[in-house]
């Protein structure tokens, strides 16, 4: 991330426990998964990471809207309120 450019608040507060949840999805990819595996996994995680650039403008804006007003109450979300 380029400190001068990004936002490193929104990053440590908002994306970097993402980057984590992720990347744990990422580390179970293994060649010998079982079908019930790779079934777990896509259910899991592929909504999410199709969808990453949408869900990633909603959660910047509700920061914002946070940050600068303080109108907007935090919000614990998780990614399926987007996409059922």
């Amino acid at each position: 991330m380029d400190p001068e450019v990004g936002d490193p608040e929104f990053y440590q507060e908002v994306i970097a426990p993402l980057v984590e949840k992720y990347n744990a999805y990422a580390d179970r990819i293994q060649p010998d998964m079982s079908v019930e595996e790779i079934h777990e996994v896509f259910a899991e995680a592929y909504p999410f990471m199709m969808n990453v650039k949408f869900y990633v403008q909603e959660l910047r804006f509700d920061y914002l809207n946070r940050k600068r007003t303080g109108l907007l109450e935090k919000k614990d979300r998780e990614e399926k309120t987007l996409f059922e």
